[in-house]
C-alpha cells in the first residue's frame, strides 16, 4: 500500500475544500461557516505543505465575499496574522490571494476599525503600493480606498510610516502604467479629504507631494480621476486658510485645476473648482493671498465661461469679491 506524507494528504484535502468553496452551486452552503474558516486558517498558518497554503488562502479569498465571514475574519488575530504572513511570501499566487482577502474583507465598513488595529496589514499594503507589480498595486490601492471611507481609519492611513502610504497614493494617482491603481488611489485621496479632523486636514494640506500630484492629476486623461481631484480640492478648500504654510500652494493648485481644457469641464468639475475658489474668497483673511497670485483671475475667468451655470455664478461671485474694496486694510 502506498504511503503518503502528511503534507501531501493535507494538500489534497485543502485542494478539495478549495474547489468545493468555488463551486457556484455550493458556495452558499460554505458562507458563514466558522468551522471551515478555522480549519482553513490553521492550514495557511502551517508550514507542512506550501501547496495546501496556496489552496487555503484561495478558498478564504472566496469565502471573504460574505459579510458574515468578513466580520469573523477581521476579528480573528490568528487569521489576520496568517494573511499577513502569507502576503510576505515572494510568490505571486499567494501574495495576490492574500491581497484579495484584505480587499474583500475591507468592502464591509464594519470591519475597518478592527482591521486598522493590525499595523502589519498597513506595512504589507504599503509594500505592494510601491511594488511596481500591476495587480498587487491595484489590490493594495483598492483596499486603502475602502478603508479610507471610514473616519476612524483615515488618520492611521495618513500618518503611517511618516506619510509613506500617502506618498505612494500620490505617486500612483499620476502614474502612467497602471490605470486601475491610479483611479483607486485617486478615490482613496478623495476619501481622505473628507476627514472631519482638523489636524488630519492640516497634515494632508501641508504634505507637498499630495498637492503637487493633485495639480498634475487635474490634467489626467481619466475623467474619473479628474472628478476625484475636483472633489478633493473642494473638500480641502473648507479647511485651508491664509495662515497655513500650504495656503499659497493650494491656491496655485486651484488655478492649475481651473486652466484645464474646457472639454474637461464635465461631471461637475467646473462647479466644484469654482466653489473652491468662492469658499476661499468669502473668507476675508484669504483675500490678500489670493490677489497676490496673478493667475487667480485668469482661472476664474476661464471658469466663468463654462457651460455649467453654477460654475459661472460661483466664479463671477468670486471675481466680484476679489475686485471689491470690502475687505481692504485687514492687516
Amino acid at each position: 500500500m502506498a504511503k503518503y506524507s502528511p503534507g501531501m494528504i493535507l494538500a489534497t484535502v485543502t485542494k478539495i475544500l478549495g474547489m468545493f468553496c468555488r463551486l457556484d452551486e455550493r458556495i452558499n452552503h460554505t458562507l458563514g461557516n466558522e468551522n471551515l474558516l478555522y480549519r482553513l486558517v490553521d492550514i495557511i498558518r502551517n508550514d507542512i505543505s506550501p501547496s495546501a497554503r496556496v489552496d487555503g488562502i484561495l478558498a478564504i479569498s472566496v469565502l471573504a465575499l460574505d459579510d458574515e465571514n468578513r466580520f469573523f475574519l477581521s476579528n480573528s488575530s490568528d487569521a489576520m496574522d496568517g494573511f499577513i504572513q502569507i502576503g510576505e511570501i515572494d510568490f505571486d499566487v499567494t501574495r495576490n490571494a492574500a491581497l484579495a482577502v484584505f480587499s474583500n474583507i475591507s468592502k464591509l465598513s464594519d470591519t475597518h476599525t478592527q482591521l486598522a488595529k493590525y499595523p502589519g496589514m498597513f506595512d504589507l499594503l504599503l509594500k505592494f503600493l510601491v511594488s511596481e507589480d500591476g495587480e498587487s498595486e491595484s489590490r493594495a490601492a483598492g483596499t486603502i480606498r475602502n478603508l479610507s471611507s471610514s473616519e476612524g481609519v483615515r488618520s492611521k492611513i495618513v500618518y503611517h510610516e511618516r506619510f509613506s502610504i500617502l506618498s505612494a497614493l500620490s505617486l500612483l494617482m499620476i502614474g502612467k502604467n497602471n490605470d486601475t491603481a491610479a483611479e483607486r488611489s485617486a478615490e482613496a485621496i478623495k476619501n481622505l479629504s473628507f476627514s472631519a479632523d482638523s489636524i488630519v486636514q492640516e497634515a494632508l494640506l501641508n504634505y507637498p507631494e499630495l498637492l503637487r500630484s493633485l495639480g498634475i492629476a487635474a490634467y489626467s486623461d481619466s475623467e474619473h480621476i479628474r472628478s476625484c481631484v475636483s472633489t478633493a480640492l473642494s473638500s480641502f478648500s473648507n479647511w485651508c486658510y491664509h495662515l497655513m504654510s500650504s495656503h499659497e500652494r493650494f491656491i496655485d493648485i486651484l488655478v492649475d485645476a481651473s486652466m484645464v481644457p474646457p472639454s474637461y469641464f464635465v461631471d461637475g468639475y467646473a462647479y466644484k473648482i469654482s466653489s473652491s475658489f468662492l469658499t476661499q474668497a468669502i473668507k476675508p483673511e484669504n483675500k490678500r493671498s489670493m490677489l497676490k497670485n496673478s493667475r487667480v483671475l485668469h482661472g476664474l475667468t476661464q471658469l466663468s465661461r463654462s457651460k455649467d451655470a453654477g460654475a459661472r455664478v460661483n466664479s463671477k461671485k468670486a471675481i466680484d469679491i476679489l475686485a471689491s474694496n470690502k475687505y481692504i486694510n485687514l492687516y
